[in-house]
């Protein structure tokens, strides 16, 4: 349940990350790396998982205000 719990302060620290690491509309691994970063400070489940640091499955998408793609990076 700590996701769920810790849900709000996950959407804020990811946002945080967007607007610091956003760029030009486009995206780049480090972007990924601080969104997974955002989600394992509130998650310890994910937290626990030091193992797996850098590997996780992740999907990052900027759209524009009007819902169009802009740009997309993925791990798998």
């Amino acid at each position: 349940m700590p996701t769920t719990h810790n849900n709000k302060a996950i959407d804020t620290a990811i946002e945080m990350v967007a607007k610091d690491h956003v760029r030009e509309d486009r995206l780049d691994e480090g972007v990924l790396n601080m969104v997974e970063m955002a989600a394992r400070c509130y998650d310890p489940c994910l937290s626990c998982a030091t193992h797996a640091l850098g590997k996780m499955p992740l999907e990052v998408i900027l759209y524009d205000q009007d819902g169009k793609v802009l740009d997309s990076i993925r791990r798998a």
